[in-house]
């Protein structure tokens, strides 16, 4: 059962992943056993191109034998593959169910409960986002929930950003402090250019501590990073149809060459709807550099939106290219503006990758 379900977590994962690679090698791997190994050495010159063929042909699959109960599940795991796979790894069919890549650099933190001599508090820190350049404001949300009395006994509450290792602290400035009905949500901030000098790329947290009716105070602390930018998105250029595909191109500026990708969420403006997450890949050379993102057309078909659009949700991101190398990130603007398109302009042509097929099989046959 085990094995099985890992099985159907590869395979749906294997459109959408960085490592396809990897997992078409992981595909022939499994089937190697199937395929009969020939000696050319042993084929004679007089023997013919269509003997030879019938020798290196591949055995039909042999069913696999799974649990009568899963056959059913990787029946209905093959159908959402199928369906998926009519999609490039370019371009994926986006909902607004899937937050990870709308808002990829979001923090996750959730909120901690506290029993405080019988009262009931929680506290959640939010940071506008986990990764923040140097330079940048550093922003946060944090609310604290509990009985009026519980907030009441609220004496002291401090907010600050802390080295991970040298634990040195920063004081944030309270932008905003508001208490409702059992809630009190505070807004703060730091501006990491006061001390520049200072703030080199490491990681960072932010820091709660509340102090309750002058009692040690309950400490809490979110995650956050600040990197040093080494290459930025400063626009885009118009937008064109080719083969069946809307390119955006994305105009760079790189301190350094190197191998880079950019991912973003593409919207349209009007109804603010979730269309396609892309992925661009491109090896770019120090100084002024343009890399095109591509839309499937057969995605602006079946989502029906035809622009204006929004392109959103950006990450800029200089790829680790050997051991011991680490990924080096660039900034970009929230958003820009993508121009509206026809839609009559694509055809209703599904992506064609030279491995589906092999999966599918793959998939129906453990099914069967």
């Amino acid at each position: 059962m085990l094995s099985s379900a890992i099985i159907i977590g590869s395979i749906l994962l294997w459109p959408a992943s960085d490592n396809e690679e990897l997992g078409s090698k992981a595909l022939d791997q499994k089937k190697s056993p199937s395929i009969e190994k020939v000696n050319i050495e042993t084929v004679s010159a007089s023997s013919t191109a269509k003997e030879l063929e019938k020798k290196i042909l591949p055995k039909a699959l042999e069913p696999q034998t799974v649990e009568k109960g899963m056959q059913h599940e990787m029946q209905r795991v093959a159908d959402i593959y199928e369906q998926r796979s009519k999609y490039a790894p370019y371009s994926l069919y986006l909902s607004a169910e899937q937050t990870d890549l709308i808002n990829p650099n979001q923090s996750h933190e959730s909120p901690r409960a506290y029993d405080i001599d019988g009262q009931s508090v929680s506290i959640l820190i939010k940071p506008l986002k986990y990764r923040f350049s140097t330079g940048q404001k550093i922003e946060v949300d944090i609310q604290i929930k509990s009985s009026a009395e519980g907030l009441k006994s609220i004496t002291k509450l401090g907010l600050d950003v802390m080295a991970t290792s040298s634990k040195e602290l920063w004081p944030m400035k309270s932008v905003s402090d508001v208490q409702q009905e059992g809630i009190r949500t505070i807004k703060a901030e730091f501006d990491t250019s006061s001390e520049l000098a200072r703030f080199t790329e490491e990681d960072y947290s932010v820091v709660v501590k509340a102090s309750f009716s002058g009692e040690s105070p309950v400490i809490q602390s979110a995650p956050i990073k600040i990197v040093n930018s080494i290459a930025s998105i400063i626009g885009l250029g118009s937008n064109r149809i080719e083969n069946n595909d809307l390119i955006i191109p994305i105009n760079i500026e790189a301190d350094k060459s190197g191998y880079y990708q950019v991912s973003a969420s593409l919207f349209d403006v009007q109804s603010n709807t979730a269309i396609s997450f892309l992925i661009a890949k491109e090896r770019l050379s120090s100084g002024s550099n343009t890399l095109e993102a591509k839309v499937q057309g057969l995605v602006l078909r079946d989502k029906g939106f035809s622009g204006p659009f929004r392109l959103q949700g950006i990450t800029l991101v200089k790829k680790s290219e050997r051991p011991g190398m680490v990924e080096e990130y660039g900034i970009s603007e929230k958003s820009y503006s993508v121009d509206a398109i026809d839609l009559t302009d694509f055809e209703s042509i599904p992506y064609d990758d030279p491995m589906t097929e092999q999966r599918l099989e793959f998939m129906r046959n453990i099914g069967q």
